[in-house]
């Protein structure tokens, strides 16, 4: 881990135990990341779990109304995530949200317009974020103990990251679980990220075991079942009004390939005979059913990652 924290813009202490706002520059526009701390977690340093999120669209007149930075979009009614995780009955885990270009799903734009350098160099960003927690979270040492690298440039002695003269390095800290959830155009770099992460060119490969997506599924079903086949990572894909029928499609799909048995889908749309589903007897099951009705509601576009969000956690970080 660098012993160079991002800079802190600020800090909050409600809701939750505390939200980290840090420094983390990825492209033209707001260097703002959001690191939220559930009321009650304890958290540990050496195997941290984080819940990544990638927001959608922001530019004026979307769905987020336009807002500029990761502060703005969760302190809103559309997304009240933090009190979301705060409230859920989950092990939790730490929630981290970059703030992502105006438009990270849209189609004719290139990967630094949509997200920035976040997939090229989630190695570097994880780090960053590491040792944000290390230096701000609540568990850190007060700001007095700590000693940042010394700064060459600088006539003064070396400082911690406020500012004061101290005597202990940042505490080591590790990133060990990670799971990843986007909302609307977040689905892209969600996918593009999933991809990174597992191909073994960076990070820890076997660090990503969830994706969980909100009225996200723009991609078609393909690059999804792909990830499936050839990873352990687990997919959920939350249907909302947008994307129920590429959901419907990609739960079919997926219900008839034994190699995808972790792709999920809510709510469901398709069954599959129980007396039918016999891999190990017929590698070919029959074809899905398409249910009368699903299995719960399809909510609105921006409905959707409220209404999902504690089986998210639940999921991914059982109690």
């Amino acid at each position: 881990m660098s012993q160079t924290p991002p800079r802190l813009l600020e800090s909050e202490q409600s809701p939750g135990q505390k939200t980290l706002y840090l420094e983390i520059p990825l492209g033209n526009w707001a260097p703002v990341t959001g690191v939220f701390f559930p009321a009650g977690y304890s958290y540990n340093l050496s195997s941290l779990n984080l819940l990544i999120y990638l927001h959608g669209d922001r530019f004026e007149g979307s769905a987020c109304e336009g807002v500029k930075d990761i502060k703005a979009y969760w302190s809103g009614k559309l997304f009240p995530l933090r009190q979301l995780t705060n409230d859920s009955k989950s092990e939790k885990a730490i929630l981290v949200a970059p703030t992502l270009g105006p438009r990270p799903g849209a189609g004719g734009l290139t990967p630094a317009d949509k997200w920035g350098t976040l997939v090229d160099k989630i190695d570097w960003y994880l780090d960053q974020v590491a040792c944000g927690i290390a230096a701000y979270g609540p568990q850190a040492p007060p700001p007095q103990q700590l000693q940042a690298p010394p700064q060459p440039q600088a006539p003064q002695p070396p400082g911690n990251p406020s500012g004061a003269g101290g005597t202990t390095p940042l505490p080591d800290a590790r990133v060990k679980k990670i799971v990843l959830a986007g909302h609307s155009g977040g689905g892209a770099p969600m996918l593009a990220l999933a991809n990174e992460l597992t191909s073994g060119n960076s990070f820890d490969a076997s660090a990503l075991k969830q994706c969980w997506g909100f009225d996200s599924l723009y991609q078609g079903a393909e690059p999804w079942l792909k990830l499936a086949r050839r990873t352990n990572v687990w997919v959920n894909m939350c249907a909302g009004s947008s994307t129920k029928d590429a959901c419907a499609e990609l739960e079919k799909l997926a219900k008839t390939e034994p190699r995808t048995s972790q792709v999920t889908v809510y709510p469901s749309f398709y069954d599959v005979p129980l007396g039918d589903w016999s891999p190990r007897r017929d590698p070919k099951p029959a074809q899905p059913a398409l249910r009368k009705t699903p299995t719960g509601l399809v909510y609105g576009h921006c409905e959707v990652p409220k209404n999902w969000w504690g089986m998210c956690l639940r999921q991914s970080f059982p109690p």
